[in-house]
């Protein structure tokens, strides 16, 4: 299974500190700034009810802080942290809500990909349901689509290979017993298998076992002529 539970540039640790500190490094000291830093220690230390609290503090109390989109983005970083699956929902839907706010932040590509990711701690093998996985790799496209040229493009991509791989295996799986059902049992479902085969190459190129999509697909389309053979 995929690696995809790491953070992405969150304000707690990890790949974005920087971005983060240079983004609020002009703002004056002041109480807003105050509870930032505590709230934040807050979270570090894995006090996420305390550290939210006081986020929404800053974003009730301070409506025009320069520290309220890096608050509002704190909340959904928070959730995603703690982990848990009612969490990572409470995540995307702050990530949303952050969007929503701040359409145009230099960190709106990063937010998208951090929906996504969301998404992608949540699926499941790929014999189950396949949602979290659609919904990851839609996240992905539009972050690829809307943002040609974010520095993120790279890591974009190869999330976007590992969702469309578990996508691939789903569907492999479905047309795999299609394919078991009219070949071994002879009980039909050729045509349930190749239109699965036929949805993997066109959706997923890049899909691992492409080779194994390929074959099947033949043999069915040599199984259904020999039919078409027989039947005249």
């Amino acid at each position: 299974k995929a690696q995809i539970g790491r953070e992405v540039g969150d304000v707690f640790g990890g790949g974005g500190d920087d971005e983060y500190e240079e983004l609020l490094g002009t703002v004056a000291p002041g109480r807003d700034r105050e509870l930032f830093v505590i709230a934040t220690r807050e979270i570090r230390k894995g006090d996420y009810d305390v550290g939210r609290l006081l986020f929404q503090t800053i974003i009730t109390t301070y409506p025009d802080s320069q520290y309220l989109p890096m608050s509002k983005l704190a909340v959904g970083d928070s959730f995603y942290l703690e982990g848990s699956s009612a969490s990572l929902i409470q995540a995307v839907a702050a990530y949303q809500d952050w969007l929503t706010f701040f359409p145009t932040h230099p960190l709106s590509d990063r937010v998208v990909l951090k929906i996504a990711e969301s998404e992608m701690r949540q699926i499941g093998l790929p014999d189950r349901d396949a949602t979290r996985a659609k919904r990851a790799e839609t996240r992905l496209k539009a972050l690829l689509q809307q943002y040609p040229n974010s520095i993120l493009k790279g890591e974009a991509e190869k999330r976007l290979k590992e969702v469309q791989d578990n996508l691939g295996m789903h569907n492999l799986l479905i047309a795999n017993y299609y394919y078991n059902l009219s070949i071994d049992q002879k009980k039909g479902g050729l045509k349930g298998s190749q239109s699965r085969y036929r949805e993997i190459l066109e959706k997923y190129p890049n899909f691992s076992d492409t080779d194994e999509v390929l074959y099947k697909l033949a043999v069915t389309y040599l199984i259904e002529e020999e039919t078409d053979e027989a039947a005249r």
